[in-house]
């Protein structure tokens, strides 16, 4: 049975009682908080070990052979993280290893034993070991991890994915830019793991840490800020789905008063300045979306068209967004698809 878990708060129970009990696996596609959630349940623990399994070595795992002369046999010298165990016996231990699926063939007896909290035999009641492996699509393991009886029976499974107030609570104890949370508290998905092209990027929770490293990098105060840094990263660090939501979703955020009329703009009585490039064609969007200037874009499409075209994402969004709308009809955003260029049409297929 593997049991749902969706809270961090819940989560922190669950292993309070469980790791007393089995050893906790936690199952969730890459990306999807359980590395962030594990650094928030660790704060309870006095010792805390993590070690990725994907690159672990039997010498990081076993510790260096080394030879008894007496009888020709071999002993191992322990590791470092072993030791650490072994001497904080009176304190409260995390073990965490992550990408179990991938652990080598030959360390699976040290792994089982670590699962009873025994080391060479000896058992530690003061030591909770945590596991996490990926799951989904990308998933890679170097053995049945579910068929393996012996393992499933020192394990509970929980799979785990973080809910949307969830990551908002964590964003703000970790002190994320108030826009990057303004931003998640409004799109409809946090994350997507499928691209269209083997080299684009997924999106995941990581991706957010990401851009928010860019924004404070940057210190992005305002909108327009962070839609000049957005346009400039969101390509390596989302796929162009979510990058072209998180596009959609700034346009509805940007207030600012502009002195710029968006019909002299489309009518060409008026030039886009370089400097205000982004938020005269975020606004230009937004206002051909509203149904009370339906009429008039119908009537100047080829130049709303070749104005939104200064940016792809952001025409490939206005496309979307009036396919999701009732503000034009099926044939009017026919008509709006055959001005693309062919560039902008490939684009457009990808993302949908």
């Amino acid at each position: 049975m593997i049991k749902k878990v969706s809270s961090i708060e819940k989560l922190k129970d669950e292993i309070e009682v469980l790791a007393s009990i089995a050893t906790p696996i936690l199952i969730g596609e890459s990306g999807t908080g359980k590395t962030a959630t594990m650094n928030e349940i660790a704060k309870d623990y006095d010792v805390v070990i993590a070690k990725r399994m994907s690159g672990m070595t039997d010498e990081l795992m076993l510790g260096i052979p080394i030879p008894n002369i007496d009888d020709m046999s071999f002993y191992f010298a322990k590791t470092d993280f072993i030791k650490k165990i072994q001497r904080n016996k009176d304190k409260k231990i995390l073990l965490f290893l992550d990408e179990v699926n991938r652990t080598k063939e030959q360390l699976r007896p040290a792994l089982f034993e670590l699962f009873e909290r025994r080391i060479d035999g000896e058992y530690f009641p003061n030591l909770h070991v945590v596991c996490a492996l990926n799951h989904g699509d990308n998933f890679e393991t170097n053995w049945d991890i579910f068929a393996d009886k012996a393992l499933m029976s020192r394990g509970i499974f929980l799979e785990f994915s973080l809910s949307r107030d969830n990551v908002i609570n964590y964003m703000e104890k970790n002190y994320y830019n108030p826009l990057i949370i303004k931003m998640v508290s409004r799109l409809d998905t946090l994350t997507d793991s499928v691209t269209t092209e083997e080299s684009e990027q997924t999106s995941s929770y990581r991706s957010w840490e990401k851009l928010n490293r860019v924004f404070s990098a940057n210190n992005v105060q305002n909108v327009r800020q962070a839609i000049e840094k957005s346009m400039e990263y969101t390509p390596y660090f989302f796929n162009k789905k979510i990058a072209i939501t998180i596009s959609n979703v700034l346009a509805t955020m940007l207030r600012t008063e502009s002195t710029v009329s968006i019909r002299d703009i489309i009518t060409g009585n008026t030039k886009i300045s370089k400097e205000e490039e982004f938020e005269i064609l975020l606004a230009t969007k937004e206002f051909a979306i509203e149904r009370a200037n339906r009429d008039f874009c119908m009537e100047n499409q080829r130049n709303l068209i070749e104005i939104l075209s200064i940016k792809k994402e952001i025409l490939i969004g206005f496309i979307q967004e009036i396919s999701k709308k009732e503000t034009y009809t099926k044939t009017e955003i026919s008509s709006f698809i055959k001005i693309l260029d062919k560039s902008s049409k490939k684009l457009l297929i990808e993302i949908l």
